[in-house]
């Protein structure tokens, strides 16, 4: 066999620069997987904490932290906050203003009362 023979070389080199692009590709895919579920999660636990809060009065880490059990989102990755425009947040006629954050993902909220 002489080196300027290249029989058998094109799988070689199919299989290596398969290697080198493709594994990026996943890393960017699995990166991005996880920022999306990490904004599905902050928009749901806002949107059923908001209404749970206007609707019932339910407290809002209360309805997060059952929507962030089923989102599998730790305690400690994911924060919620809430205003009302009076300072009684259990007067009617009050608009409750709520943000939730879960990693770098932040979903934004607002209810009538």
């Amino acid at each position: 066999m002489k080196l300027s023979d290249e029989q058998g070389s094109a799988v070689v080199e199919f299989i290596a620069f398969a290697a080198i692009l493709q594994v990026p590709a996943l890393l960017v895919a699995t990166s991005l997987v996880g920022v999306q579920h990490d904004q599905l999660a902050a928009e749901a636990m806002n949107r059923e904490a908001l209404r749970a809060y206007t609707l019932i009065g339910r407290p809002p880490q209360d309805t997060a932290a059952i929507v962030a059990e089923a989102f599998k989102v730790a305690e400690a990755r994911y924060s919620i906050s809430y205003d009302c425009s009076s300072d009684d947040c259990d007067a009617s006629d009050t608009w409750v203003s709520m943000i939730t954050r879960v990693g770098s993902a932040v979903a934004k909220g607002k209810a009538h009362r």
